[in-house]
């Protein structure tokens, strides 16, 4: 999945997911200024069973409907968060698994209280949620919890 703006390149996405084998799906969101989405995390997060993604920042419907049927066939539990809460970073969060199997929501503090207590007890029927206080990140460097982690694969 690739949203398009001056920060990606559609080109460069396609080739690689060509050679792993993907289909690229690529799309144009926007925020609640009306400006297109710099980055695909800020509205789009897929983990091994949760899927978050503001389908509204696609004003494009017959795109929103491909990305909204692509993302359904996941058979992964869809959380559709709304322009609102992209600006509390809800959708900038990793579902990880420890070596135990038991999995778990790196978000931050903020993207936690945007939740609503329905979405809250959507995720947490699925993985344990870790808020971090990374407000410094989020006012100075643009990122979020989910930027400030590495992902290892344990085997």
């Amino acid at each position: 999945f690739l949203s398009k703006s001056p920060r990606s390149d559609e080109t460069l996405a396609k080739k690689v997911a060509d050679e792993l084998g993907y289909d690229l799906i690529s799309f144009t969101s926007y925020d609640y200024k009306n400006n297109p989405v710099y980055q695909t995390t800020q509205i789009l997060s897929i983990g091994e069973k949760l899927i978050f993604v503001c389908l509204e920042s696609i004003k494009c419907e017959e795109e929103r409907e491909f990305v909204t049927k692509a993302l359904q066939a996941s058979n992964k539990t869809i959380i559709d968060v709304s322009k609102e809460q992209i600006l509390l970073r809800c959708c900038n969060t990793l579902e990880l698994k420890n070596k135990q199997g038991i999995s778990y929501l790196i978000l931050s503090a903020m993207a936690d209280m945007g939740f609503t207590n329905e979405q809250k007890k959507i995720i947490d029927q699925h993985c344990t949620r870790l808020p971090c206080h990374v407000k410094t990140i989020e006012d100075v460097g643009g990122g979020t919890a989910r930027c400030m982690v590495a992902e290892i694969n344990y085997k």
